[in-house]
């Protein structure tokens, strides 16, 4: 009898396991800045096919989402490139890999602080930011504004990076700056005016090389998460093909951004991507510090 005994307590062990509820996948999180420019997830969590252990995770900023990732506590998520740059060489991020891009219509925006109401032929005497002397943007700009006129050596340029160019026109350091069109999602909820919209600019020069300049945002996902995150992939994929309609009215929701703005600007796309993306960011960073020393 005693031959018998290990498999007849084996047996109910296996009926009372299975008796027990079933238990749910632990939560696969996602994390995200709140950007307008992120139309594809908004409408992919609004989804039929939206897991209900997929969550998001709202940061405050890129950088934070990046050490969040990389100590383990989030599985993927949506990071400007910049910031994707700044830990890169951190030995975490060895277990990270790049799943897809979120690239933005091109082009150069006028950004103008609160209260001001300039308009384009308004600008002599007051300072305008640039992000670089070299930049197709400012040559762009101009050129417009010779062709309308404006004297621009009586215009005070100042070279700032562009994600602090917002922050130093709310601050009052600069009146207005020349930017990136993506850029004027967030500047319009904020209050300022966007005198001048230019769509026809190519890019391709040492501050927005024509590889990158499109790029707002990297997903990028932990190894251990890699499969999750490419079905997510997939998903936004699928879902970058519904209307234009539904992916403002989303955003619009999501982010608080009256949807009269949202329906005058592009709808920024989705699409995949892998590290090769990223090294090409590295290249160009290398290539920027190259010219600073000469």
């Amino acid at each position: 009898m005693s031959l018998y005994k290990p498999t007849f307590f084996l047996g109910v062990f296996v009926f009372f396991v299975s008796m027990l509820p079933v238990s749910h996948s632990r939560e696969f999180t996602i994390g995200y800045t709140g950007s307008p420019l992120l139309s594809p997830l908004y409408l992919a969590e609004k989804s039929t096919h939206w897991k209900k252990t997929d969550k998001l995770i709202r940061f405050d900023s890129s950088a934070d989402l990046g050490y969040a990732l990389i100590s383990g506590k989030l599985d993927a998520g949506f990071i400007e490139p910049s910031k994707a740059l700044l830990i890169k060489n951190i030995r975490e991020f060895k277990n990270i890999d790049v799943v897809g891009k979120v690239t933005y219509t091109y082009g150069a925006v006028l950004l103008v602080r609160k209260g001001l109401n300039l308009k384009v032929q308004e600008l002599e005497g007051h300072t305008i930011a640039i992000s670089e002397t070299t930049c197709k943007l400012y040559h762009a700009f101009k050129r417009d504004l010779e062709i309308l006129g404006v004297n621009v050596h009586k215009i005070k340029f100042v070279v700032i990076p562009f994600d602090a160019m917002i922050p130093a026109i709310e601050a009052g350091k600069v009146d207005g700056a020349i930017t990136k069109s993506s850029y004027g999602i967030f500047a319009q909820k904020l209050g300022l005016t966007l005198p001048y919209v230019q769509w026809d600019v190519t890019a391709g020069d040492a501050c927005c090389p024509a590889v990158t300049a499109k790029t707002e945002f990297l997903l990028i996902s932990s190894k251990k998460a890699i499969k999750k995150t490419q079905a997510l992939s997939d998903l936004l994929l699928s879902i970058q093909k519904e209307s234009d309609a539904d992916l403002r009215k989303v955003t619009a929701h999501k982010t608080g951004i009256p949807l009269k703005i949202l329906e005058s600007l592009p709808i920024a796309q989705y699409s995949l991507a892998d590290k090769a993306l990223l090294k090409l960011f590295v290249s160009v960073e290398e290539d920027e510090a190259r010219d600073a020393k000469n």
